[in-house]
């Protein structure tokens, strides 16, 4: 199967394969729409240039639609509207987002969309014509554009709900102050918040300029795309949420790790200014001077130790009370 081609009007959707473009007959009225997956048809040659040459693509969009990485954009002409977004999808193995391209081309009444990786953006839209979600299927080719984008866009909710049980996990380690380097994860987090902030950014201007300097979107449907400006800004509110809890979380960790060898290091002196008299005693009685009237006594070596003894344990007592050990 190189692609599919849907079909739908208010009664009916007809969601057909195809091997080759030249089996594509469009049906009267209604919404078309051909979907391609990009990643097989790259190692296919031939099947790329037939899909370039039936679909009239010029090269520089073809390139675009290929590449894979392209940042997010939004090209408007008098026959066409060119749009490339990216589609976000956290892997739970890697524990890392994976950035895929989703390309979208209408033109001559059609969308034409391509899509790189295996995100389910195209099987969530199928499943809202399926169910006609609200009246998909009688609204025009504008509405299934802003289907299309809506579900790019809440996949982005999906990860911070796996976002939100990982920071959960980090914090609490924090927070019990528990032995480890949470630097590597913190960081990580950081990218990967990077990697979502870069492909939500130009969202904005995408949005803008599909409202307010073409024609495509009916007067009706402005109402929606609006709606997707506020998924945008709650976006960018949870990835500045989830920037100040890793600075936060960062600053924590390094105020533990402070702490721990402040104590470390309140210890180890504690217990150095325990033996500094001990260690002066046995300096003075292990000097070899001859007349050392202490060496005669019979109860002298009973003595020292009872002296080392009472000195320790009053020091220890005193750092006790003022709460130094």
């Amino acid at each position: 199967m190189l692609g599919e081609y849907t079909y739908y009007n208010i009664e009916e959707v007809k969601r057909m394969p195809f091997k080759f473009p030249r089996e594509i007959i469009r049906l009267p009225g209604g919404i078309h729409w051909i979907h391609v997956p990009v990643d097989p048809l790259i190692s296919r040659a031939e099947d790329a240039k037939e899909i370039q040459r039936a679909f009239e693509i010029d090269r520089l969009t073809w390139e675009d639609i290929t590449k894979g990485d392209h940042l997010p954009k939004v090209e408007i002409d008098e026959n066409r509207i060119f749009i490339v977004m990216q589609v976000l999808r956290y892997e739970e193995d890697t524990q890392h987002i994976i950035k895929e391209q989703m390309s979208i081309l209408i033109k001559d009444k059609c969308m034409y969309t391509f899509q790189h990786g295996t995100h389910p953006v195209v099987e969530q839209v199928h499943e809202k014509l399926k169910i006609n979600r609200n009246n998909m299927r009688g609204r025009g080719l504008d509405y299934l554009l802003y289907t299309v984008m809506g579900s790019i866009l809440n996949q982005h909710f999906l990860i911070f709900d796996q976002f939100q049980e990982r920071m959960d996990e980090i914090e609490a380690l924090v927070m019990r102050q528990s032995k480890g380097n949470y630097i590597h994860d913190l960081y990580r987090v950081r990218k990967e918040i990077m990697k979502i902030k870069s492909a939500v950014s130009p969202m904005k201007d995408i949005i803008r300029n599909l409202v307010y300097d073409s024609d495509f979107i009916k007067e009706e449907h402005r109402p929606v795309y609006l709606d997707l400006n506020d998924r945008l800004l709650e976006i960018n509110e949870t990835l500045a949420y989830y920037r100040e809890l890793v600075t936060a979380l960062y600053d924590m960790h390094l105020s533990n790790a402070s702490n721990r060898m402040n104590r470390i290091m309140t210890t180890l002196t504690v217990y150095s200014a325990i033996f500094i008299p001990l260690t002066f005693l046995a300096g003075v009685y292990g000097m070899n001077f001859k007349y050392l009237p202490e060496l005669d006594w019979k109860w002298s070596y009973p003595a020292f130790w009872v002296v080392c003894i009472v000195l320790s344990t009053g020091m220890v007592s005193f750092f006790k009370k003022k709460k130094w050990l």
